[in-house]
């Protein structure tokens, strides 16, 4: 037995244009064929602008984002992928640009432009063969992607550690030879 009324009211009004779209990405450059493993993307500010919403989409009509990583409401001029081995080679990404004014007010998108990626996939079929003491890594290249001309080893005592080249110091553990 409750009641509950609910009043919504506004102003329409035209004080607040919204701002213009983005000029366009800087990198990376419309139609480019990328090899970096982890991508950045970058563009010019445009003035009055309080955020940026980058969207990247394997559709013309950016109905889905390629990922839910790749749809992002970011305060800067540059974002980067959240890790590695996010794209597929051999395929045409779409992506987006707009912005927010200080009231936010989202303007147009800007051109979509597209860019392919090429880089490194890690190898396949990676197993261990112990005899005694000794260790023999063996893997396959990737059949998707370029083809590495050469491999880095990684090995830790510590599962799931983090690469580094040098000498570092890990929680817990103190300093641990890189």
């Amino acid at each position: 037995g409750r009641q509950v009324r609910v009043t919504h009211e506004w102003r329409e009004m035209d004080a607040v244009k919204p701002l213009g779209p983005p000029p366009g990405l800087e990198h990376p450059a419309p139609g480019a064929e990328l090899r970096e493993s982890v991508v950045t993307f970058r563009w010019k500010p445009v003035k009055g602008a309080a955020r940026y919403h980058l969207q990247v989409s394997r559709r013309k009509d950016f109905r889905w984002p390629y990922r839910t990583s790749l749809d992002v409401m970011v305060p800067t001029t540059t974002w980067c992928v959240p890790y590695t081995g996010i794209f597929s080679p051999d395929t045409t990404y779409h992506v987006r640009l707009r912005c927010r004014d200080r009231w936010g007010v989202w303007g147009a998108w800007g051109q979509a432009a597209t860019f392919t990626w090429r880089g490194l996939r890690v190898p396949v079929d990676v197993r261990a063969e112990v005899k005694g003491q000794s260790v023999t890594l063996h893997w396959r290249p990737n059949p998707r992607g370029e083809r590495p001309i050469k491999y880095e080893v990684y090995a830790s005592d510590e599962k799931g550690f983090s690469v580094d080249k040098k000498e570092h110091t890990v929680t817990g553990r103190g300093k641990v030879p890189g």
